[in-house]
C-alpha cells in the first residue's frame, strides 16, 4: 500500500511542488504542521488540489493547511499510512530534522576530540598544556581547521601540531621550522606558514603566549624566535654602534673591536643566537629609524662614548630582541623617528612594549614644525593615528591631522646632535 501511495503522488507532477514543502517544513521545525503557499501555480497544480482536497482555486495562489492533506489521506484506503512515512519513500530517504542533525554533529564532534585525547595519552603526549590547547580548539569552533571536512586529516593534524609545541617547550636546542615538520611528522613542510597544520601551529603558539593573532610578519617572526623555532637568520637585521654584546663565556670580541675602532656593526638574527645580554657605557641608547641619519651621526659622534642604534623603517625581529635586552640591563632608549603615521605608530608600538624605559625623542610639536615637509598625508594613513594607544602622542597626533604633512628627521640633524649632546653631559 504504501509503494502505491507513493507511486500515486509520484505519478502526479502536480503534487512536486507540495511535498517539498511539506518536507522543508518538517526539517526546519520538526513536525508536519502549518501552511503550504504555493505561488503563480500551474495548471496541472490546481487539478492536483481540486482533485485532492475538492477546492476549486482562484487567483494566482494555492493555499491548505498540512492538517488538510493529513486528514484527507487518512480518510482514504490509505489510511494506514502515516504521512511522515510517505514522504519518506517519497523522496527515498530517512527525513532528519535540523535540530537532530545539529545534535548529531554535536556528538560527533564529541567523539572526534576524545579520539585526539586518547591518541595523545596513549603516545604520553598529554598534559596539562596539551590539554589546555585541547580546550581552545574545540572552543574555536574550527577557526584554523576544517572538521568534517577530513576528519582523519584533521584528527592528524591536531595531534601533530600539540606533539609539536610539547617538543619545543622540552627543548633547550633551537630547530627550523623544516627539522620541526619532518621530526614530527617525517614531513618538513608540514609546518610551512601557508599550510592548515603551520597556521594552527601559530594560532596556538600566539596562544601560549599571550599575544594577540597576526599574519604581519615580524610579529611571526618574533613569535617563532620566542618559542624556539629558528627563523630566517639573514634578513631580519638591525646595525648598532657603541653597544656591546655578551655570550655565556663573557663579551663578544668581534663586536668589542667594532667599538674600539668606532664602527658600526650590523647584527642578524643568525648572530643573535647565542648572545645573552646586550649593554652599553653609558646606560642611553639612540634609536634612529633612518639609515642615512643613523649614518650621519655615527659619523659624527666617531671616538665618542655614544650608543645608536638603526632600525631601517619598520621594528624587525632583530631590532626587537636587541632593544629588550637594553631594557633588561637597565639602558634608557630615546627613540625618534619620522613624524607621519607610520613613525608615530612604530614608537608607539616600542612605548606598549617597554613602557618607561622607552622615551619619544624629536616628537613634540616643535621638532614637528622643525622637520615638517611638503610631503602630504593621505586620509588612509591619517586613520591609522586613531590607533595610538600613548598619551604622549596626543597633541602631536593633533597637529599632524590638522596640517596632514609628514615631518622627516633628515630635516633637524643639527637638533638631534645637540639633543645627544646634552643627555650625554659629558660628551
Amino acid at each position: 500500500m504504501l509503494d502505491e501511495c507513493i507511486r500515486y503522488f509520484k505519478e502526479n507532477k502536480g503534487y512536486k511542488r507540495i511535498f517539498y514543502q511539506m518536507r522543508n517544513k518538517y526539517i526546519s521545525y520538526g513536525k508536519l504542521s502549518g501552511n503550504i503557499i504555493i505561488d503563480n501555480p500551474e495548471k496541472i497544480e490546481l487539478e492536483a488540489v481540486r482533485g485532492l482536497l475538492g477546492r476549486v482555486v482562484e487567483g494566482n495562489k494555492i493555499k491548505f493547511k498540512i492538517s488538510e492533506f493529513e486528514k484527507v489521506l487518512k480518510e482514504s484506503r490509505f489510511r494506514e499510512i502515516e504521512l511522515i512515512e510517505l514522504l519518506e519513500g517519497y523522496f527515498s530517504e530517512s527525513l532528519i530534522t535540523k535540530k537532530e542533525k545539529k545534535l548529531e554533529k554535536e556528538v560527533a564532534r564529541e567523539l572526534f576530540f576524545t579520539g585526539i585525547r586518547e591518541r595523545l595519552k596513549i603516545t604520553g603526549e598529554y598534559n596539562k598544556t596539551a590539554a589546555e590547547l585541547l580546550e581552545k580548539i574545540i572552543r574555536d569552533k574550527g577557526s584554523f581547521y576544517k572538521h568534517d571536512t577530513d576528519n582523519i586529516e584533521t584528527e592528524n593534524m591536531i595531534y601533530f601540531t600539540i606533539k609539536a609545541i610539547n617538543f619545543l617547550k622540552k627543548s633547550t636546542n633551537r630547530i627550523k621550522i623544516a627539522l620541526l615538520g619532518a621530526k614530527i611528522t617525517s614531513n618538513p613542510h608540514y609546518f610551512d606558514r601557508g599550510m592548515p597544520a603551520g597556521q594552527l601551529l601559530l594560532n596556538l603558539l600566539f596562544y601560549i603566549h599571550g599575544i594577540e593573532y597576526t599574519k604581519e610578519a615580524e610579529k611571526v617572526l618574533e613569535l617563532y624566535y620566542i618559542s624556539g623555532i629558528e627563523i630566517d637568520t639573514i634578513s631580519s637585521f638591525t646595525t648598532a654602534f657603541g653597544i656591546s654584546l655578551y655570550t655565556e663565556k663573557g663579551i663578544h670580541q668581534a663586536y668589542e673591536e667594532f667599538i674600539k675602532q668606532s664602527e658600526e656593526c650590523m647584527i642578524t638574527m643568525s648572530n643573535l643566537k647565542k648572545i645573552i645580554k646586550a649593554d652599553c657605557k653609558k646606560k642611553k641608547v639612540f634609536i634612529v629609524e633612518n639609515q642615512m641619519v643613523f649614518s650621519h651621526l655615527c659619523e659624527y659622534f666617531k671616538d665618542k662614548e655614544v650608543a645608536l642604534l638603526c632600525t631601517s623603517g619598520q621594528l624587525k625581529t632583530a631590532s626587537l630582541i636587541l632593544i629588550d635586552m637594553l631594557c633588561k640591563e637597565g639602558c634608557t632608549l630615546y627613540y625618534s623617528g619620522d613624524i607621519d603615521p607610520e613613525g608615530i605608530e612604530i614608537a608607539d608600538k616600542l612605548i606598549q612594549r617597554r613602557g618607561n624605559k622607552i622615551i619619544p625623542w624629536c616628537f613634540t610639536i616643535e621638532d614637528y614644525k622643525l622637520n615638517i615637509s611638503k610631503k602630504i598625508i593621505s586620509e588612509e594613513s591619517i586613520k591609522k593615528l586613531e590607533k595610538i594607544k600613548s598619551d604622549c602622542f596626543i597633541e602631536l597626533i593633533e597637529e599632524v591631522k590638522k596640517e596632514k604633512r609628514a615631518g622627516y628627521q633628515e630635516l633637524i640633524l643639527d637638533k638631534m646632535k645637540e639633543d645627544i649632546k646634552k643627555i650625554n653631559w659629558d660628551l
